[in-house]
């Protein structure tokens, strides 16, 4: 996959447009306007054999843009051929020994799911791949967004299995018992300021875990939204550009939507880890 589609599009209309058959066919009646203006033999005639020219060379150029695939091919091939090579992979995301079987298993089918669509979209031949550079550059950019979110999931993961709620729920009882057992009034108010911060942590605890639940879900909507990215590049029909254009450019709105989705949640999922971090 080389240049990309807008810019494509400009190089087939100027190509079109300076076609030696396009412009020789506009030129002869240019010229025959212009000898009818200058030897004074008809004004009208002159300015309707230059206007008329006008037209057939946009009708031609327009024609061949839109028409002519052999064109299209040809400044495509040339575009590819100016272009410099793009990396065309997905780089892996380390994830860490200690990485939840459930995460681990939800990133790789990340990385299969946009596996297959890189494959699809080879498949699918050049005139068509220009038009999915921005679909696979959405992709990727989800696949490296998975593996960050899968490496702040391993950490949320990590301080859910350190803390152990029920206990510190217990301890909260037991420090509120105290503090209303004891006489002493400073004794009690420092029983119930540490019940206090259990509390806190208790309830850090269950913001995590929902939070922990949000990445699970959300590496879950990122396969199935790729797997769905899959079966649409397989659909994608040749002889259909104006189609495979609009399907295009529809999956590559998708993908940013949900690229700006999942970084949100990893910022919050960032912003929680520094508030618990010791």
């Amino acid at each position: 996959m080389s240049a990309s589609p807008r810019a494509t599009a400009g190089q087939l209309v100027i190509t079109a447009a300076t076609r030696p058959i396009n412009l020789g066919l506009a030129g002869v009646g240019v010229a025959a306007g212009l000898a009818l203006l200058v030897t004074g033999m008809g004004a009208v005639p002159g300015i309707a054999l230059l206007a008329l020219s006008l037209v057939t060379w946009v009708g031609l150029t327009a024609w061949d843009t839109l028409f002519n695939p052999r064109l299209r091919e040809e400044v495509i091939a040339r575009a590819a051929a100016s272009s410099p090579p793009k990396e065309e992979t997905t780089a892996e995301v380390p994830l860490g020994d200690g990485t939840p079987p459930e995460l681990r298993r939800a990133y790789e089918q990340v990385q299969r799911a946009s596996q297959q669509i890189r494959q699809a979209m080879d498949g699918t031949g050049d005139l068509l791949q220009d038009h999915l550079v921005e679909t696979w550059g959405h992709c990727t950019q989800l696949v490296d967004q998975a593996g960050k979110i899968a490496q702040r999931g391993n950490r949320l993961y990590a301080y859910l299995r350190s803390v152990n709620p029920n206990a510190v729920r217990q301890e909260i009882q037991d420090l509120q018992n105290r503090a209303r057992r004891t006489r002493d009034e400073g004794a009690a108010a420092a029983y119930r300021e540490a019940a206090q911060a259990r509390q806190q942590q208790v309830e850090a605890w269950q913001q995590i875990e929902g939070l922990y639940e949000r990445v699970k879900a959300e590496m879950v909507a990122l396969q199935s939204r790729l797997d769905e990215v899959h079966a649409r590049v397989i659909r994608l029909d040749a002889s259909d550009l104006d189609g495979a254009v609009q399907a295009g450019q529809t999956m590559s709105s998708q993908l940013k939507s949900l690229n700006e989705e999942v970084t949100v949640l990893e910022r919050a999922v960032a912003a929680t880890l520094k508030e618990v971090s010791p």
